[in-house]
């Protein structure tokens, strides 16, 4: 499950964006893995290239359209390891939050997987003088 790389691309769209945006933060602050987000609708715009070059792992938010079943044909010849998340309900909203809470439970596994506890989180001095910035933005 933990793939080739330790950087894990992301692809979804804006009906999975909890979700992604989910994954992308705890991957993150709890140095699981560097999370790279693409947006599905431009990914043709050379995103495709990054894996390419460094041989990265994918996450995939398959919503079961016609784009999504193009993906999943072409994708497979470019990532050795992909995690593909289904769509569940019919409703956006509803499948955004479904997808969220299976998106806990993969990074749940991945801190398993690492040996890591997603409540034990240790931060950088950085975090403490940027959390509790009061000036102006």
């Amino acid at each position: 499950m933990l793939g080739n790389s330790n950087v894990y691309e992301i692809l979804g769209g804006y009906e999975t964006s909890s979700a992604t945006h989910f994954l992308e933060s705890t991957m993150a602050e709890a140095g699981l893995f560097i999370p790279v987000v693409h947006d599905k609708y431009e990914y043709c715009h050379g995103s495709s290239n990054l894996n390419y070059e460094y041989s990265n792992n994918l996450i995939f938010f398959d919503n079961d359209t016609e784009l999504d079943k193009y993906y999943k044909e072409i994708l497979k010849e470019q990532y050795r390891n992909i995690i593909s998340i289904k769509r569940k309900y019919n409703d956006n909203i509803i499948n955004d939050y479904y997808l969220t809470y299976i998106s806990m439970m993969l990074c749940k596994e991945f801190a398993k997987s690492l040996g890591k506890d997603l409540s034990l989180v240790k931060y950088s001095l950085l975090v403490k003088k940027l959390y509790r910035y009061k000036g102006k933005m």
